[in-house]
């Protein structure tokens, strides 16, 4: 909540939130002879292995919004 407020008065103060992209960076590929786990670390799409875990978020949490009603009464 404080980073939204802080970002609503100036975009370059709140910092974003950020999400991890991949929870899982290691692929376990089985076992070797000795009975030890053998893991790789993960690819992406591309083929390349990710050097970020983290990327900023662009979900509607992550924006400050204001909500307005009016109600009008008949009698």
């Amino acid at each position: 909540m404080y980073k939204q407020f802080i970002n609503m008065i100036n975009q370059n103060w709140g910092g974003g939130n950020q999400v991890v992209v991949n929870t899982t960076p290691l692929k376990f590929e089985g076992k070797s002879a000795d009975n030890k786990p053998l893991y790789s670390f993960a690819k992406d799409n591309n083929g390349q292995y990710r050097t970020n875990l983290l990327e900023k978020s662009a979900r509607l949490a992550d924006v400050w919004q204001l909500q307005v009603g009016l109600r009008y009464i008949f009698n």
